[in-house]
């Protein structure tokens, strides 16, 4: 559990370029397509990225989208709505979920997986198409003629879906073997996309028209190949909605629903072409005795719109996944996000905490949930918004329960009735105060000094933590660490660092 939540820095910062300053905002549902480029829908590299997943992953994100299949169809707006309609349709019952579902003995995640080995597709590309196609990753009561064209393989538009290809496996199969043809530029696979420019129409209907794009790279070929429309400008500013009556979806959906669950679909995280974002790093618990994970997180300007998040695999060469979550872009000088295990389990949630401006007025907390795409819990706190430049939020396990606890410091004298730092601790719901510190040290710059709070012996208890960070606050000239005895009231220990503190140049005295 990383406690150090102020370790985060903005590469706009760094750079000393532009923070896009975009207000607190939780329903991202409906919003504009954001970063479509209709020449290059994903990158090569990602859509052949067949490591992307395992079997287990698979099967876990299957398991996520769909918690309860409603194999009876009783769930509908009566209890026998959902049957009623299957069975006039002439399917059968039960239904099955994909998440359940098997063809020859090998469940759905078992034959995505293998045809994603077989021929080097991403098999989150492959999920997707069987969302973007039918509905099947998310569809509690799926029909049998759902699996029967699972990705829309040999499915025109114009004409009834041919036979032989009919079936889950099969389906999977075809479309990941026609992509490797189009990937592999195959002279035995006729394409009529080429790379550089092509007329693509706007839809099945020709009188709506088309438009010249210039397709740079296989990938995107192949996407056109299988859904040979791109989205007009209704169907984006539609976001997952509907556009006008010329408006296609195929491959606009496609885009939606691969940043939405896997990131960007043009490793848009890359540091090279983080021009114009606020981004952070933070390091997350996954589960007890595991090592941290390395978060990457961009909080403004990513090509989705929405806050994203990119795990780390171990070693920090690589990428465990991609998520872009359910909140729009978040302006981290009135919000921050930051990680904590509330609950004891182990694991520490990701949080979002409303700091200034908030539409209650008081620091809210919004609690993710593991797929940080939905929200587990929202509280709004008993304490009045903030200003994050001179008092913090922090989370600390100070009594080694194993759950930490919200902390409000006051580190300047403008916020600090006492004149010292000040921390307030929050009880459990962040409804009401478990405790209140006046501590022995006097109020902060926190341009020149910084708290923090980690566990540096081993016990299980979070230490406080003064750090001088600059020369004029440092008596040594390195930075130096203040570790604080429980209650704040009294140092512990000193530690002169072996770093240089940053200087700070004194103003002539008049």
């Amino acid at each position: 559990m990383n406690k150090n939540k102020y370790i985060l820095t903005t590469l706009s910062i760094i750079l000393g370029l532009l923070i896009q300053n975009v207000s607190l905002t939780l329903n991202v549902s409906a919003i504009q397509v954001q970063g479509w480029d209709a020449g290059y829908i994903i990158a090569d590299g990602i859509f052949t990225d067949n490591r992307s997943m395992n079997v287990a992953q698979i099967q876990a994100f299957l398991d996520s989208k769909v918690p309860v299949c409603d194999n009876w169809g009783t769930n509908g707006s009566t209890p026998t709505s959902r049957r009623d309609y299957v069975l006039s349709k002439g399917y059968a019952l039960p239904m099955t979920c994909l998440k359940e579902y098997t063809e020859n003995g090998l469940t759905a995640a078992q034959i995505i997986y293998d045809v994603s080995q077989q021929y080097q597709i991403n098999p989150q590309v492959l999920i997707v198409l069987l969302q973007k196609e039918q509905g099947l990753v998310t569809d509690d009561w799926p029909t049998e003629q759902q699996y029967r064209s699972a990705t829309g393989y040999g499915c025109p538009d114009t004409a009834p879906c041919d036979s032989q290809y009919y079936g889950l496996t099969n389906q999977i199969n075809w479309s990941a073997h026609m992509f490797r043809a189009i990937l592999n530029n195959s002279p035995t696979w006729w394409s009529p996309y080429v790379l550089g420019n092509n007329n693509i129409q706007w839809s099945p209907n020709a009188s709506c028209g088309s438009s010249v794009v210039n397709i740079q790279n296989r990938s995107t070929q192949a996407l056109y190949d299988y859904t040979p429309y791109q989205p007009n400008q209704s169907a984006l500013n539609a976001g997952y909605g509907t556009g006008d009556s010329c408006s296609a979806y195929g491959n606009r959906n496609f885009y939606l629903y691969f940043t939405g669950w896997f990131g960007s679909t043009r490793g848009d995280y890359c540091l090279s072409s983080l021009n114009d974002t606020s981004t952070g790093i933070d390091f997350k618990k996954i589960q007890k005795s595991s090592p941290d994970a390395g978060e990457f997180m961009i909080y403004s300007g990513s090509s989705t719109s929405c806050v994203e998040f990119h795990t780390w695999s171990q070693g920090l060469a690589n990428w465990q996944n991609h998520t872009a979550s359910n909140s729009s872009n978040i302006n981290l000088t009135d919000s921050s996000i930051q990680y904590a295990d509330l609950n004891g389990d182990g694991k520490d949630e990701a949080i979002l905490i409303g700091l200034k401006g908030t539409a209650s007025g008081k620091i809210e907390f919004h609690i993710w949930n593991d797929d940080l795409r939905s929200w587990k819990d929202h509280y709004i706190s008993n304490a009045a918004t903030i200003d994050p430049t001179v008092s913090q939020v922090s989370f600390a396990d100070l009594d080694g329960d194993g759950k930490d606890e919200g902390i409000l410091t006051s580190l300047t004298s403008s916020v600090s009735g006492s004149g010292n730092i000040e921390m307030h601790v929050w009880n459990q719901g962040f409804g009401s105060w478990k405790d209140h510190y006046i501590s022995n040290a006097a109020t902060i710059d926190p341009t020149v000094s910084q708290v923090s709070f980690a566990d540096l012996d081993g016990d299980g208890k979070d230490e406080g933590i003064l750090i001088a960070l600059a020369s004029t606050v440092s008596g040594s000239g390195n930075i130096e660490m203040h570790i604080w005895n429980p209650g704040f009231g009294s140092w512990r220990t000193h530690y002169i660092t072996n770093q240089l503190a940053k200087s700070v140049p004194i103003p002539p005295q008049l």
